[in-house]
């Protein structure tokens, strides 16, 4: 693709350029000048050399029309003659034969249809975007730089990195979320156009999508055109390589009317419209026309009206950016638009331009199959009616002889036909001849069902992979994978050339950008340069589907064994490799589940697994040194307790001693004072009776003594101080 940058012509190639703003080029024909003043060519003389190549082309795809033609009545279950002619009966080999037909070339559009729709038709997001752009240059650190230096040249280098990709991710959500509005709200009927399309490929084999910006609505288009209207010359290798494209087309009164009155201003006078017509045919051609005579032919966009045998409408099919000088100024070289996409089926086998659908591939298959059919319910009615059909042989009268009825009979079905015999005789059983019919053949019903089989075989080969009684889920997603190999190349093809639709679109937003509907769509706190987002230089337009995740069956199956995965290593150790929520929501997507984000929410916000793990490990180790520090803290108010037990026991012990010396000591005491009592006692005694005295008189003296004792001894007895004891005189000694 060219790059969108100007490239100013001189004043030789200047015309090329001021026609694109010339508008309908027909009125200028007569007044154009090409090079050294030569007279460019006419109305009539464009008009019979297009109309010329036009028949050539049509003249070659002749072959092809009658195998797409006969391939239409097949789908569509239609019966026709020899001559292509739609007929409801049959008159051979009876009136009212059957001519019933089979539809398995229907049933494999079914297939295929459901296959692609889903993603390519009714999906909300049906466009990525990628925005290439230019990358950060290389980080460079100087040679020696201090480790703050270099840390902070690596956070300006991350943040500035940071940064281009954010641009980058806001321009591609911006032209992601307009494109995928534009083409489901914006381009007129697109979704109904491209799901009816992808009915009819399978049959057919081709389909067409014309992508053009139209400027009486003000709004690009892409509309349908089935393969049967564009014509172009079949000796090309492909569509894209064939000069001349040529379109047929219809218009009714209005929308005529309407080319008329509107920017194009085609050449009809509306007075020369017959008053019975309310449609019009016209052949638009996107051919190649050297108008001023310079050399090189250019594209032209020209609408011819057979009906008076000229040209309508000329318009330029190029752009600005799209014709090549030299550096001199001089034209080397201009492109057309490529207004046209072609979608394929399957590649014609002999290496035509045009794609193969089941209905031309297995037409005659599909023919064969249809007559069989026909032909077993044929003989199955005529042997129902053999019974009531058949000849009776009648007499002639009254006449005499063995005359015979000569001529032809004409026999009915249903009815025993007379024929006059002469001499009849006999039974009434025996002058009737039933016809025979033996019914319908089991060898052709057998023959039958084997077309039947390979037929289907061949167009719906997913229905022939079934799994097997415990087979692995992994075997059997191998098998089925690669019984879907084929399907899955078709559904590719499709893909790709949806997507050069897709890149045309982008490209028409570009050139015919309006930035004030664009924001008006995007409703952005800030405004948006349409033009801008949407270079094609740095902006890749694609699919949000991905072909290469196969049928709904396949995505099924991928999604139901990475759960399996998942579930089972759940199951064995308690964590899975795998994340098993993220591999719910696949298969729930798979399935087409609603509310996948009810059904599955967002865990809440923590570490990850890996950190998780590492914390509480952590954690654990945490919990052992405080267990061990409490034990250690246990042990040491243990020891303590031991050391203050045994000062206890100690003090009790010394308690213990003391207490025993104490009353050790208490029972010398008691002892020792027995024993003074009694000396103190027998030696009272001792004076009574030796001294002859009475008991008070010793008692006296006695005391006397003692007090004299005490004082002289210092109030001490035996080393401890004593104390006087008072006799009591009523004390009882004895």
């Amino acid at each position: 693709m060219a790059k969108y940058e100007s490239e100013v012509p001189n004043e030789e190639t200047g015309l090329l350029v001021d026609n694109l703003d010339a508008g309908n080029l027909v009125d200028q024909l007569d007044e154009l000048k090409g090079a050294d003043n030569v007279k460019p060519k006419t109305n009539a003389s464009i008009y019979n050399e297009t109309h010329k190549l036009y028949g050539a082309a049509k003249q070659s795809m002749a072959n092809w029309k009658k195998r797409y033609t006969k391939a239409l009545m097949l789908a569509k279950m239609q019966p026709s003659d020899s001559s292509g002619n739609d007929i409801d009966s049959k008159d051979f080999p009876f009136a009212g034969a059957s001519v019933a037909m089979l539809p398995y070339i229907f049933e494999a559009m079914l297939d295929f249809h459901g296959r692609a729709v889903p993603d390519l038709v009714w999906s909300e997001d049906l466009v990525s975007v990628k925005i290439n752009g230019a990358k950060v240059p290389e980080l460079e650190i100087p040679e020696g730089a201090p480790p703050e230096q270099a840390q902070q040249i690596q956070a300006q280098y991350d943040a500035q990195v940071e940064k281009m990709e954010k641009v980058k991710e806001d321009r591609a959500s911006r032209v992601k979320e307009y494109s995928n509005y534009q083409i489901t709200n914006d381009v007129p009927l697109w979704r109904d156009s491209t799901d009816k399309a992808l009915l009819a490929l399978p049959c057919v084999g081709t389909y067409y999508k014309k992508t053009y910006f139209n400027s009486d609505l003000k709004k690009i288009c892409s509309d349908l055109k089935m393969a049967d209207k564009i014509v172009f010359d079949m000796a090309c290798e492909s569509f894209s390589e064939a000069p001349d494209k040529f379109e047929e087309v219809t218009y009714s009164r209005n929308e005529l009317i309407g080319y008329i009155r509107g920017d194009q201003a085609w050449d009809i006078d509306e007075d020369d419209l017959e008053d019975d017509k309310h449609s019009f045919d016209f052949i638009e051609a996107h051919t190649w026309i050297d108008l001023d005579e310079d050399g090189i032919k250019e594209p032209y966009c020209a609408v011819l009206y057979p009906a008076k045998n000229k040209i309508v409408y000329l318009y330029p099919d190029y752009d600005e950016d799209l014709i090549h000088y030299s550096e001199g100024g001089a034209l080397v070289r201009i492109e057309d638009k490529e207004v046209y996409t072609q979608t394929i089926f399957l590649p014609d086998p002999e290496g035509g331009p045009m794609g193969v659908g089941w209905g031309i591939l297995l037409g005659p298959m599909f023919t064969a199959i249809n007559t069989l059919l026909r032909d077993n319910i044929d003989a199955g009615t005529l042997n129902l009616t053999t019974a009531n059909s058949g000849l009776i042989a009648m007499g002639i009268g009254k006449g005499r002889g063995n005359r015979q009825q000569a001529g032809p009979i004409d026999v009915q079905m249903g009815q025993l036909t007379p024929v006059e015999m002469g001499g009849v005789q006999g039974s009434l059983q025996q002058n009737v001849l039933q016809l025979p019919f033996s019914g319908p053949s089991s060898t052709l019903f057998e023959l039958m069902s084997f077309l039947i089989d390979s037929a289907r075989t061949m167009t719906t080969a997913a229905y022939n992979v079934e799994a097997q009684t415990g087979e692995a889920a992994s075997l059997y997603l191998a098998r089925l994978q690669q019984g879907l190999k084929t399907p899955n190349s078709i559904v590719m093809r499709v893909y790709g050339a949806q997507r050069k639709e897709f890149q045309k679109i982008g490209l028409l937003n570009f050139k015919h950008h309006d930035s004030f509907k664009y924001n008006k769509v995007l409703d952005l706190p800030t405004e948006a340069n349409m033009k801008a987002d949407f270079n094609p230089d740095d902006c890749d337009v694609n699919l949000v589907a991905d072909p290469s995740k196969g049928s709904d069956i396949e995505r099924v199956g991928k999604a139901q064994n990475v759960y399996d995965i998942a579930l089972g290593q759940m199951e064995r150790v308690g964590r899975s490799v795998v994340d098993i929520r993220q591999a719910s929501i696949d298969l729930m997507e798979a399935l087409g589940t609603d509310d996948v984000d009810r059904l599955a929410p967002e865990p809440p916000q923590g570490p990850s697994p890996e950190e998780q793990e590492a914390k509480q490990k952590e954690a654990a180790r945490e919990a052992m040194l405080m267990e061990f520090e409490n034990r250690k803290i246990a042990v040491d108010e243990s020891k303590h307790e031991l050391e203050k037990f045994k000062h206890e026991a100690e003090k009790l012990k010394q308690v213990r001693d003391s207490a025993l010396e104490l009353t050790k000591a208490g029972l010398q005491a008691d002892l020792d004072e027995s024993t003074i009592t009694k000396n103190y006692a027998e030696s009272l005694a001792k004076l009574v009776k030796d001294a002859g005295l009475s008991y008070g008189d010793a008692l006296n003296q006695v005391t006397r003594i003692e007090d004299q004792f005490i004082e002289s001894e210092g109030g001490q007895l035996n080393g401890r101080p004593i104390q006087t004891i008072k006799q009591d005189p009523s004390r009882d000694m004895a």
